[in-house]
């Protein structure tokens, strides 16, 4: 074989997946999942009793299921309340869309289920009944609630966001996890390693412009490693993406 050949051959053995997910926090699903809820008037806001809950990590299947989800949702302007420490990018990436071209209100805040047990909300007890279908009766808590890392690719995508002052958005640099079969030249795996970020990155910053957002968030992204995360203060938030996105 030739060396164009041989590198072609080992790097079909390299699968590479931009992910941006925190260590596993307790109290988050492990996969995300998306529900109706409903609580007292004006539990969401004036006039609000009924929302969708979205919360968990987001995972490889996120997408399809979401999208299937919000099809049957026929009032788009029903707020989705985040609650999530981030997950793969790529699926982040097209949900963000998905709700881009819905029109979506996003907001940051945990949803509490009143037919859960206190503290068992990702039990598997408590996600049988989130994902029964219907809706669940519940409240609403923004206190420590969290949009963070691929999340907020979910949450720029809509084109309404609100943050409560007692709840936190947190990004930081994605990183790429490699699963390698075989054992292809170190060089050429570091070289896919290089294409692949550079591709991210270009990714990243391309979904940001189309959100119309600064692309000082994509700076800002840039400059946090995967390790830290760098919480948004509303100032800042406000400057670089806005409360209320267009």
């Amino acid at each position: 074989m030739t060396l164009r050949a041989l590198l072609v051959a080992a790097l079909m053995l390299v699968h590479g997946e931009v992910w941006a997910k925190l260590p596993d926090i307790a109290g988050v699903a492990p996969t995300l999942t998306i529900y109706l809820a409903k609580g007292p008037a004006n539990s969401c806001g004036p006039g609000c009793d009924r929302w969708i809950a979205v919360e968990g990590t987001v995972d490889q299947g996120a997408v399809s299921r979401i999208s299937r989800f919000l099809r049957d949702v026929k009032d788009t302007r029903r707020p989705i309340y985040f609650h999530s420490p981030g997950g793969s990018v790529e699926q982040a990436y097209a949900i963000g869309r998905l709700l881009r071209s819905r029109k979506a209100v996003a907001r940051i805040g945990r949803t509490i289920v009143t037919a859960c047990a206190a503290g068992t909300e990702v039990d598997d007890v408590c996600l049988r009944i989130k994902n029964a279908g219907g809706e669940v009766e519940a409240e609403i808590s923004t206190h420590h609630a969290m949009c963070n890392s691929a999340c907020a690719y979910l949450f720029l995508g809509a084109t309404t966001r609100e943050v409560a002052p007692d709840a936190a958005m947190a990004v930081h640099n994605s990183k790429l996890n490699l699963v390698i079969h075989g054992h292809p030249p170190a060089q050429v795996v570091a070289a896919f390693r290089d294409r692949s970020m550079a591709k991210a990155d270009r990714e990243r910053a391309s979904l940001i412009a189309a959100m119309g957002i600064s692309h000082e968030l994509d700076d800002l992204i840039t400059t946090v490693k995967f390790e830290n995360l760098h919480v948004l203060t509303r100032p800042s938030f406000i400057a670089s993406a806005s409360i209320q996105g267009r």
